[in-house]
């Protein structure tokens, strides 16, 4: 299968791997002609040149299809919602039998493969708002696929046996996971975080720190309760050493990208931000497909190769460019905008991917890491907090230009995109368009919709620098 070989599968992989292949595919309604497409999109939305692009590619494709396997194969299911520190006690559940359990991010594995791969993810939006998501009323679509994935019988044939998201920073996710656990039965763990942030706050409150300490706490209780044995500060360590050791990798390719010109297209290094979201299921296999990116780009940088021309205007983008259409993504480069920086990206204190852990934390208590990590993210922080560190980062990545592709369907996101431009101009003289968008559901905010726009502000940023 091509398909396959695009996607890094060794030959004597592809050999083993292929009755599990065509099973899970066809339990997804994939046929022969599915297939040719997906090898199709593949080609055009990936540069597959790059050994660490294929077998990022095969990490996606592999999760995807264990996730599907996994009732079948008898495997406890535990499933986590972004943004979430889910996937960290999950890692370490996964880590210690590999072979009883499967864990990761469900719609985030049906927007990559059924999405960018197939270009089938429509029938699990419709599916979602023909149960209960009503058309027009702007829903996010990440809750669209994950309703949708169970509206059509696509969690296999068994209900996973946890899930585990959020309640304190979307308002819809945890409504369509409390939604799930009533109408399908999947026990559910919220994990909470206190909601007094002062409004210019930057600095993140003790009190938080321990809250947050106090519901990861509760949530490896929970796992071991589901699962049957106990997991333990030990096995949490060593989860949160594999999900740390592929952070290190993808923040090595990301700083690469300060490189003028640009050495790697954007649905590229999207690739490798929502990996972070799915890998948990193969994390050594993710950390060396990121590694030998790493390795590749670097070859690029030095022969001073590029997917833009030298000199490009640099831009920030608000959110990973569309998981679901990486068109959009290249649409954007085809206009000459080089993103060299995204908003969920940056972290404090410098507005770079590098995670400054607080003098406070004791790296040895797990919890306390795994805390520091999720709350020190721009999503978390009030208007000003967001305001500086988005110019900070404006600083570091040497930006041109901030285009904010606002993701208009999530409340929390979108809310508040209006304050926050005004807060960033009035630190920073930098030009910034805020436009409606969606990284999940772009039937509304296709490429061929957003392109005018996003020509006009290329062409605004090439005559503001030729000044």
């Amino acid at each position: 299968m091509k398909l396959l070989e695009l996607c890094g599968y060794e030959p004597n992989e592809i050999k083993k791997e292929l009755p599990r292949v065509k099973k899970a595919l066809e339990a997804y309604g994939i046929s022969q002609e599915d297939i040719k497409v997906a090898e199709k999109r593949v080609e055009k939305f990936w540069d597959v040149e790059l050994k660490g692009v294929r077998k990022l590619l095969g990490c996606q494709l592999r999760d995807w299809i264990d996730m599907i396997l996994a009732p079948e194969e008898k495997k406890k299911i535990i499933t986590c919602q972004i943004p979430s520190v889910g996937g960290m006690p999950v890692a370490a559940a996964v880590l210690e039998r590999p072979h009883e359990v499967w864990g990761g991010f469900p719609k985030i594995a049906n927007l990559h493969n059924l999405g960018a791969v197939f270009g089938k993810l429509p029938e699990l939006l419709e599916a979602a708002e023909n149960l209960c998501m009503t058309p027009g009323e702007i829903h996010c679509g990440c809750d669209m696929t994950e309703i949708g994935a169970y509206a059509m019988g696509r969690m296999g044939k068994r209900k996973p046996d946890l899930n585990i998201t959020w309640a304190c920073f979307c308002v819809e996710a945890p409504k369509v996971d409390g939604l799930i656990e009533d109408w399908f039965g999947v026990p559910t763990y919220y994990i909470n975080r206190i909601q007094d942030d002062g409004f210019k706050e930057t600095e993140v409150p003790q009190r938080i720190m321990d809250y947050v300490c106090a519901q990861i706490k509760g949530c490896q209780k929970v796992m071991s309760d589901t699962l049957g044995w106990e997991v333990t500060d030990e096995m949490m360590l060593k989860g949160m050493g594999a999900v740390m050791n592929c952070y290190m990798h993808w923040s090595e390719i990301a700083e690469l990208l300060r490189a003028d010109p640009m050495p790697l297209h954007q649905a590229d290094m999207s690739l490798c931000d929502y990996i972070m979201f799915t890998g948990v299921q193969d994390l050594a296999g993710v950390a060396e497909a990121l590694s030998i990116l790493a390795e590749e780009v670097k070859e690029r940088v030095k022969a001073g190769k590029g997917v833009l021309p030298k000199g490009a205007p640099r831009v920030m983008t608000a959110t990973f460019t569309p998981i679901s259409d990486p068109g959009i993504a290249h649409m954007i480069e085809e206009v000459g905008l080089a993103v060299g920086a995204v908003g969920f990206r940056l972290f404090d204190p410098d507005g770079s991917t590098k995670v400054q852990m607080s003098e406070k934390v004791n790296l040895l208590k797990w919890e306390e890491t795994i805390a520091n990590l999720y709350i020190q993210n721009m999503l978390y922080k009030g208007v000003p907090g967001k305001a500086d560190l988005i110019v900070k980062g404006c600083e570091y990545w040497n930006l041109d230009g901030i285009l904010w592709l606002n993701e208009t369907p999530c409340r929390p996101f979108a809310s508040d995109a209006l304050m926050l431009k005004e807060f960033i101009q009035k630190k920073k003289d930098i030009p910034m368009l805020l436009m409606d968008s969606s990284i999940y559901d772009t039937r509304a905010y296709s490429a061929p919709q957003l392109r005018t726009r996003v020509e006009s502000f290329a062409e605004l940023l090439r005559l503001r620098m030729a000044k």
